[in-house]
């Protein structure tokens, strides 16, 4: 089993999406990297992420953020 499915399997989902929005730059980037890596995987993983209406976030942070490692991370 992948990381990435215990992530999802806790429904970790709408707790990392809060993490995107946090103050703190190294915070959002982690998260971003957390999505990053389970948009990488399954077909069931990724429809998680896009039914926990994470894609939004991740573009407009991947566009808009002022810290270019976070919007690296979510591109």
């Amino acid at each position: 089993v992948s990381q990435a499915a215990v992530v999802l399997d806790w429904s970790a989902v709408p707790a990392l999406k809060q993490l995107l929005n946090h103050n703190r730059s190294g915070i959002r980037k982690e998260a971003a990297w957390a999505f990053s890596n389970i948009l990488a995987g399954s077909f069931d993983q990724i429809q998680a992420c896009v039914n926990g209406g994470v894609l939004p976030t991740i573009l407009h942070i991947a566009s808009n953020d002022p810290k270019p490692e976070v919007r690296r991370e979510a591109g």
